[in-house]
């Protein structure tokens, strides 16, 4: 909940407060922007200038052409003296202008000494979009004396070469692109004058990589001494050239660029999220938004302190964060050449012994090395004694197959037969391994593949020509998604146990979760619009030499699929920590993620903060307030319940259910127990739901009280968020004016339709009118008009129209008409009621019994005496059908014609007990065309009638 600061009516320009409120009213969190003692700092209540004149002084400010012909084009009543004007000369778009209070206070002084000690000026509020569309300005000018008291541009000029932005995250999304940072145009904006600024006013005070909430440089020393930064000048332009064929060290610049572009990006998405001053995010100035400021994010790329690492420092608020990005091991890479089949690139593990591949590709034919069955088995491929066929061998790349002996004996067996370089391929499945061993006499570069890849590259041995080759070292700094990981780090050391703490995730269990929560944020960070929960995701492939899809710096990739991600809570007991244990958390945020995002959409705007709708954005939204509901170092199961308390607080348990079954898909349902002792790692798993959502909409399953369950909460796919059977009705037509009537489930609604109304109106006012009746709404029935029809998450079960317009015998097929033949009249296929009319035939005499039948879901029961004709059952029927007032008030007809019936309805089963009436014909010269299939059984006909088409409509 937001609250705005007036005097009179008037806003003061960023005096805001905002609330966070359960559902029972209490308030758990707040933040407050207000004016103190206010109404005395005012200067007036009346302007002195017009907004016309305003818009004069805000383009001799800006430097835009003097207006010319403009113009009012609406004024709005109110305090504001809210007016929109317009002059194509001077913006692209209309101008809205309207009073604010703005405040001021010396030349350059923090947003603090606004709120405390600053003047408030009444202004006029203006929005100028320049013609050309460079700038987007909003300006404060002073009502009485035309002064410019404030600008912003919305528009971004500070620009970025980066691999970015999300969802791409690093080189594995594609080439690097000159970005700049996200548009917020709602209040509190995360960076109010842009990343380089520190005191909220209009122009940076740093144009190289620091700003108020990251200070970014190289530390290729590793003295924490605050190294080189680049500088994009006045128009902070940083476009440092990439070139990964190069070493890092000859792209250092764009190393620290992408630091400080990832650092901040995480700064502003969390912000809109809950992670700001008050909840003690990292800042210089706090801008007198709470909290303790002076603590900037201090990240260091290219770190010459470690390598293959990443790490963050997150002291109690007040204190800077650090960031340190160290490089990564240079990956090997083979490729296939030739044939063209075949050709690409194999991932492989390199070896601890012997020399690295070259820089440059070493190139050569692909052999088998053969080898005589030996004591270490019968395998001839293990390369495990001295090869058979060393002149195959002799200049050529040798594949031998994993197992058996040690990794040194088979690259020295083929070095002794000539061969240049070895390929080691796993015999039990695809897991790369870094071959182990120590032998000094080894002088050729090996690999280790993929029992797969082993495979597909020995079917085309013959012809397979492959080079093998180190590619430089991989720069931490360039994946987004790593910087986002060890930023959520600072973000849930402050958020758990207080600000105050830093010491409220070290512990076993908590430990781990916290690097499960930061590999969760990469996860959110990535995923993109047409993704599935069940694709397979690895974090840190790009560091590693491995497709988006491998499994990283992780034991395996996340994936909502069990077949490529196994975790379970009892997994922890055994996973190394913390970082495996904090798999088994991460995996279950991201069934809970897609869980939400199945039912409510992936919302693309990932910096919009949750606003109601898109599930992706409520699932960081309740992650992020789990993290301030959950107690210092919690357990798993501690975590677990501030997650679904926070979803009670924000959406009122409607989506309880599904994050339990989230939950309880990795283990962690309701029967689930961990340890109360965070620091010890014993589980119980549960894969059950509470009893209450053992049966719930979206589980895949149709309930007992459910009509259908497409496992989503999508309206307008067949099956509707309540999980009942969508039905769509087309109007056609243009309304006289009269009143449709239809029965929904039960209730009757009527709308009143008025002259020259479009099928899309009377649509449209059909779904309102079951929108807001609420016997409809607690039975779970919702009306969606899609233009000219109407969808209804329900069964209609009649409808008069006595709109002629729209009403039958109009030779147009109208919503709740099963045909429609431009006339009212039976016994012609369609009805006076608009219902296909079906023919049944009776045969025989009666010798006695009943006929039982259903028309339209109504009984009906006639008793036959014997000697009764054919003619004469049938005329017995048509009278119990129009007998029964149920369906009368259906418009279902039923008219006797010689041994025929001729019902307009559906006749949905018949049971004739009377042994004379039984057909003596072949079923197929039994019935005309329009009856449905006789099934005769046990000496008992069962008439039930199937699907037929009327004038091109399909009716049931």
């Amino acid at each position: 909940m937001n609250l705005q600061q007036r005097i009179g009516g008037i806003p003061i320009n960023g005096a805001q407060m905002g609330l966070a409120v359960d559902r029972r009213g209490f308030v758990f969190g707040r933040w407050n922007d207000f004016v103190p003692r206010a109404r005395a700092k005012i200067n007036r209540r009346r302007p002195v200038l017009s907004a016309l004149e305003a818009v004069e002084f805000a383009a001799l400010h800006l430097g835009l052409p003097e207006p010319a012909g403009i113009r009012i084009l609406s004024r709005s009543p109110g305090a504001q003296s809210a007016v929109t004007l317009e002059d194509p000369n001077l913006s692209r778009d209309s101008i809205p202008a309207k009073l604010v209070y703005q405040p001021v206070g010396p030349r350059h002084p923090t947003r603090s000494s606004l709120v405390a000690d600053g003047r408030l000026r009444l202004a006029w509020d203006l929005t100028i979009r320049t013609r050309d569309g460079q700038h987007w300005w909003s300006v404060q000018i002073d009502a009485e004396n035309g002064d410019l008291l404030a600008e912003s541009d919305w528009i971004s000029h500070e620009t970025y070469r980066v691999f970015g932005p999300p969802p791409i995250q690093s080189p594995l999304g594609g080439p690097s692109a000159l970005v700049g940072p996200p548009l917020f145009l709602d209040s509190p904006v995360p960076s109010p004058q842009g990343w380089h600024d520190t005191d909220g006013l209009a122009g940076p005070e740093f144009t190289d990589t620091r700003g108020n909430n990251v200070h970014a440089q190289e530390d290729v020393d590793a003295n924490d001494a605050g190294g080189d930064r680049p500088d994009g000048g006045p128009g902070l332009v940083f476009d440092f050239a990439i070139d990964l064929t190069l070493e890092p060290s000859e792209y250092q610049s764009a190393s620290v660029t992408s630091v400080f572009y990832w650092g901040n990006l995480a700064h502003d998405m969390f912000y809109k999220y809950g992670f700001d001053e008050a909840s003690g995010n990292f800042q210089l100035n706090n801008f007198g938004r709470g909290g303790t400021e002076g603590d900037p994010v201090v990240a260091d790329a290219q770190d010459g302190g470690g390598i293959n690492n990443a790490q963050f420092g997150a002291p109690p608020d007040g204190f800077a964060g650090t960031m340190e990005m160290f490089l990564f091991s240079a990956p090997v890479r083979l490729q296939v050449l030739t044939p063209p089949s075949l050709a690409g690139f194999y991932q492989a593990g390199a070896a601890e012994f012997g020399p690295a591949p070259p820089a440059n590709p070493l190139e050569a034919e692909v052999v088998e090395a053969l080898d005589a069955a030996d004591g270490f088995g019968p395998s001839t491929k293990d390369g495990c004694t001295a090869l058979t066929n060393p002149e195959s061998v002799d200049g050529k790349i040798a594949l031998v197959d994993r197992g058996t002996c040690n990794f040194v004996d088979k690259i020295v067996n083929a070095q002794d037969a000539g061969a240049i370089a070895v390929i080691v391929a796993n015999n039990v499945g695809d897991g790369l391994l870094t071959m182990g061993g120590v032998d000094p006499s080894i002088s050729i570069p090996s690999l280790f593949i993929g029992q797969t890849g082993g495979a597909t590259i020995r079917a085309g041995l013959g012809s397979l020509i492959a080079s093998i080759e180190t590619s430089p070292m991989r720069d931490g700094a360039l994946d987004g998604g790593i910087v986002f990981h060890e930023y959520g780090h600072g973000v849930t050391s402050r958020l758990t146990g207080g600000a105050a703490s830093a010491s409220c995730l070290s512990m076993a269990q908590s430990a781990g979760m916290g690097e499960g929560w930061s590999d969760f944020f990469t996860l959110f960070v990535g995923a993109a619009p047409g993704d599935t929960g069940a694709e397979p995701y690895g974090v840190g492939t790009y560091v590693l030499g491995q497709p988006k899809t491998g499994g990283g710096i992780r034991t395996q990739p996340y994936s909502t699929d069990m077949t490529i991600n196994s975790l379970t809570l009892a997994d922890i007991e055994t996973a190394f920590p913390p970082h495996g244990i904090g798999e088994v958390w991460a995996t279950s945020l991201w069934e809970i993620f897609w869980e939400l995002a199945n039912a409510y959409g992936l919302d693309t705007d990932i910096f919009a903060g949750y606003t109601g709708s898109g599930g992706s954005n409520l699932a960081l939204q309740l992650v992020m307030d789990g993290l301030k509901l959950q107690a210092c170092n919690p357990t798993f199961i501690e975590a677990r319940d501030a997650i679904l308390l926070a979803e009670a607080n924000l959406t009122n348990e409607t989506n309880r259910c599904l994050l339990w079954r989230g939950f309880a898909k990795r283990g962690l349902g309701a029967g689930a127990s961990v340890s109360s002792d965070p620091g010890i790692l014993t589980t119980s798993e549960d894969f059950g739901l509470p009893i209450d959502c053992s049966e719930f909409c979206a589980d895949g399953a149709v309930a007992v009280s459910e009509q259908c369950d497409d496992a989503n909460l999508l309206d307008l796919d067949g099956c509707s968020s309540t999980c009942r059977i969508e039905e769509s009705y087309l109007f056609q037509g243009v309304a006289q004016g009269g009143t449709v009537d239809f029965v929904v489930d039960g209730e009757q609604i009527s709308i009143v339709t008025l002259a020259g109304e479009t099928a899309a109106d009377i649509a449209a006012k059909m779904a309102d009118a079951i929108g807001t009746n609420p016997i409809l709404s607690g039975l779970g029935v919702l009306g969606h008009a899609s233009g000219d029809s109407v969808i209804v998450a329900g069964s209609i079960i009649s409808s008069v129209i006595s709109d002629p317009g729209l009403a039958c015998g109009d030779g147009l097929v109208a919503p709740f008409e099963q045909c429609d033949d431009s006339n009212l009249v039976d016994l012609d296929g369609c009805s006076s009621t608009c219902r296909v009319e079906e023919s049944y035939l009776f045969q025989g005499v009666a010798q006695g019994g009943t006929v039982d039948f259903v028309v339209d879901g109504e009984l009906i029961s006639i008793v036959t005496l014997a000697g009764e004709t054919a003619a004469d059952i049938a005329a017995k029927m048509a009278e119990a059908i129009g007998a029964n007032p149920i369906l009368s008030g259906l418009g279902v007809l039923g008219h006797a014609s010689g041994d025929s019936v001729i019902v307009a309805g559906s006749i949905i089963s018949s049971v004739i007990s009377d042994p004379g009436l039984a057909p003596q014909l072949p079923l197929s010269d039994l019935l005309p065309p329009m009856v449905a299939l006789l099934l005769l059984a046990s000496g008992t006909l069962w008439l039930n009638s199937k699907q037929h088409r009327h004038n091109g409509q399909a009716i049931s």
